[in-house]
């Protein structure tokens, strides 16, 4: 459900459209359901693995890293959009200008949950016994999203430059 959701989320920022506001209103309405709609899946998520560590009787070191991972994909994905629009309103301050959030972070954002995710499903596919391993999982999946990140906004500013 939550890869459903990320989906949802990318074409609604792909059509966003800088002209049509009636065009971007609708878009923030449906982004403000895709995210209930995301919390929703994301707690079913942890809920399903703590259930899942009580049933067993355990608590491998794969569920406990799948819920941190969840966690700091929540955790990121709150804080970098709210980063930028501090960073934006500082630098709009002076000039009174003010916007929705830059389409490239947004995108940034969703790659960023696509990339945590797939090392939430890489840990529930290899059940790794190990902490070291689980951490390891975990380290590649946040890695792949920074620099999925960064390779946009590398290519954001060459387009600018030019």
């Amino acid at each position: 459900m939550m890869f459903a959701c990320w989906s949802i989320d990318w074409l609604l920022i792909s059509f966003r459209n800088e002209g049509n506001q009636k065009g971007n209103d609708f878009m923030a309405r449906n982004l403000k359901n895709n995210a209930m709609l995301q919390k929703v899946s994301v707690l079913t998520l942890v809920g399903t693995g703590i259930w899942l560590s009580i049933a067993a009787r355990s608590f491998p070191a794969w569920t406990a890293s799948a819920i941190i991972a969840i966690v700091l994909m929540e955790l990121l994905s709150g804080v970098l959009p709210r980063y930028a629009d501090s960073r934006k309103h500082d630098r709009n301050s002076s000039a009174g200008n003010s916007g929705s959030k830059p389409q490239s972070l947004m995108k940034s954002v969703v790659k960023m949950r696509i990339a945590i995710g797939s090392g939430i499903v890489a840990l529930m596919t290899l059940k790794p016994q190990t902490i070291l391993h689980c951490t390891f999982i975990v380290i590649a999946a946040v890695l792949a999203a920074a620099i999925w990140a960064l390779i946009d906004i590398k290519k954001q500013s060459l387009s600018r430059s030019s």
